[in-house]
C-alpha cells in the first residue's frame, strides 16, 4: 500500500478509503504491506513528468487549443505563461511565488516546467530512464503483485474548485513517468462530513 507523499497529504476521505480497501483485501487473504517512495523519489518523479510535458506536448497542446478556439481554464493559463516565460521573468515568477506569495511548493514543483535545449532535454530522459530501473528494482525487492494508491489526494472535486484542484496529479504523474500500468476501481463513497 503506498504511503502518502509528504508533498500532497491525502484527504480524510481518501484516506479512509485507502484503509477500507486494506481491510477488504486482508479479508480476502492478501498481504498488505506499506510500500514508501522517498521525498526524492517523489521530487524526481514530478520533475520528469514536467520535463516531458514542458518539452514534448505542451507546445502541440496549446496550438491544438487556440486553433479550436477553446478557452484555458486559469491554473493552464498560468502553466502556459510560467513555460513561455524567458530566464528574467522566470526568476522574478520563482521569487514572488515562493518569497512573496508564499507558494514555495508550487515555485519548487514547477522547477522543471520550462522549455530545455535538445541536449538538457536529451540527459533528462537518460536520468528518466535510470529513475525507472530504480523504481523497478525496489518494486522488485519488495515482491510486489500489485500496489494499492490512490489516484488523487481527495474524491472528485466539484467545478468550481477545478481551476485550484485540477493541478494536484503528484499521484498520476509518478505512474506517467515510470511507464507503469494502472487503473482505478471505486472503493467508497465521500461521507457528508467529509
Amino acid at each position: 500500500m503506498l504511503q502518502e507523499s509528504p508533498f500532497l497529504p491525502l484527504s480524510d476521505s481518501t484516506k479512509r478509503a485507502m484503509k477500507e480497501t486494506e481491510r477488504h483485501l486482508k479479508e480476502l487473504g492478501y498481504k498488505v504491506v506499506p510500500f514508501f517512495l522517498t521525498d526524492e523519489v517523489w521530487d524526481q518523479g514530478r520533475d520528469y513528468m514536467y520535463a516531458v510535458l514542458s518539452n514534448g506536448y505542451l507546445d502541440g497542446t496549446i496550438r491544438d487549443l487556440e486553433s479550436e478556439g477553446e478557452t484555458l481554464m486559469e491554473n493552464s493559463k498560468l502553466a502556459v505563461a510560467l513555460f513561455k516565460s524567458g530566464p528574467i521573468a522566470r526568476g522574478l515568477i520563482n521569487f514572488a511565488l515562493k518569497y512573496l506569495m508564499n507558494r514555495g511548493r508550487v515555485q519548487k514543483a514547477t522547477r522543471m516546467f520550462r522549455k530545455m535545449s535538445e541536449r538538457e532535454y536529451e540527459q533528462v530522459l537518460k536520468k528518466r530512464h535510470d529513475f525507472i530501473h530504480q523504481v523497478s528494482q525496489k518494486w522488485q525487492k519488495s515482491n510486489l503483485s500489485a500496489l494499492i494508491a490512490p489516484v488523487f489526494p481527495h474524491c472528485a472535486f466539484k467545478r468550481e474548485h477545478a481551476d485550484e484542484l485540477s493541478s494536484l496529479l503528484e499521484y498520476t504523474f509518478i505512474w506517467n513517468v515510470l511507464n507503469f500500468p494502472c487503473g482505478v476501481l471505486p472503493i467508497t463513497r465521500v461521507e457528508p462530513e467529509e
